[in-house]
């Protein structure tokens, strides 16, 4: 007999199997100071980017988050 609970038991249990593909990826734990400095590279490239193309109100956003970052 197919009840609710079943029905919510085979929606929860579908995608079980499929989980062994995350636990094989290996983590990267990264100190709060690699996390800083590939957000301030991150900002670097595109303000460096926004140069080129001149678009001076991006440059403004980007200097913006520059001295929010440090």
């Amino acid at each position: 007999m197919i009840t609710a609970s079943n029905v919510a038991r085979s929606k929860f249990m579908k995608n079980f199997g499929e989980s062994s593909e995350s636990e094989e990826e290996t983590r990267v734990v990264k100190t709060g100071q690699d996390k800083k400095i590939e957000q301030l590279n991150l900002i670097f490239s595109d303000l460096k980017n926004h140069l080129k193309i001149n678009d001076f109100a991006q440059i403004m956003n980007d200097f913006e988050r520059l001295t929010t970052e440090i």
